[in-house]
């Protein structure tokens, strides 16, 4: 993604010139990314599409263990996910615990230390690798590599990293077609602009905020919003074959 605000951009491509203008070929996000690089005088370029999309569908989604025990843990109720969450987005998580569900944790972070940094600021919670999930509403999940396999499993995902540097990768759980809440730090990734602005996901300022959005939308059939979510995820894919069948027409592979 090509943003207004780098150095190459701002200034007219400086001290990097030569380096950029030696490309031959430039396969670009979205038109915006397109129109910046023509804006500082480079026009070989060609839209394509997400290719990190067409990576988590061609990366399968594992049958984990833990999914059946999340499907039991919640039963017939609700199951919210917190993925890549760090202590920047606590707020968010004890404003959000209010609500009558299941709340599975799953820290950016796993090593000991932030664990329990979590569950000191969260004392009805428990630690999945301790416990697992029978005794708590609230756990917090220790377990590396899980989360995209969970995604499929939650009525609603709050992605962490909003409230900080900047949020996590919201594209594994748009790909489930499930609600989806993130902080107000997202500006720099342009896919979460796209969702936000079609009202695909949601971005809130407050945790009182992320408390009554997430209510109303797991109340809501979400309906609209899946067509949303769906027509994005179908118009921003395929970047790959994009991308192969150009080199390959070029011959430049």
């Amino acid at each position: 993604m090509i943003r207004s605000d780098q150095y190459f951009i701002k200034y007219k491509l400086g001290s990097i010139r030569s380096i950029l203008t030696s490309v031959d070929h430039y396969y670009v996000q979205t038109q915006k990314s397109a129109d910046l690089l023509q804006y500082i005088g480079i026009d070989n370029t060609t839209v394509t599409g997400d290719s990190r999309l067409d990576s988590i569908f061609f990366e399968e989604v594992n049958d984990v263990p833990i999914q059946k025990e999340i499907l039991d843990w919640k039963s017939n109720g609700k199951c919210i996910i917190y993925g890549s969450v760090h202590l920047s987005d606590m707020e968010v998580i004890k404003e959000m615990s209010s609500i009558n569900a299941k709340h599975l944790l799953v820290p950016h972070d796993i090593d000991t230390a932030n664990i329990r940094a979590f569950q000191s600021q969260l004392p009805t919670s428990m630690i999945y690798s301790q416990s697992g999930l029978e005794d708590s509403s609230m756990v917090i999940l220790d377990k590396l590599g899980v989360l995209r396999h969970i995604y499929n499993t939650a009525d609603l995902v709050y992605v962490g990293g909003g409230f900080g540097k900047g949020i996590h990768n919201i594209l594994e759980p748009l790909v489930q077609l499930i609600p989806i809440i993130v902080g107000s730090n997202y500006h720099k990734f342009p896919e979460a602009v796209d969702l936000i602005t079609e009202d695909a996901i949601k971005t809130i300022e407050t945790a009182t905020l992320a408390c009554i959005e997430a209510k109303k939308m797991l109340m809501e059939s979400n309906n609209e919003r899946k067509k949303t979510q769906k027509h994005y995820i179908k118009i921003h894919s395929g970047a790959t074959e994009k991308i192969l069948s150009s080199l390959g027409e070029n011959k430049w592979i």
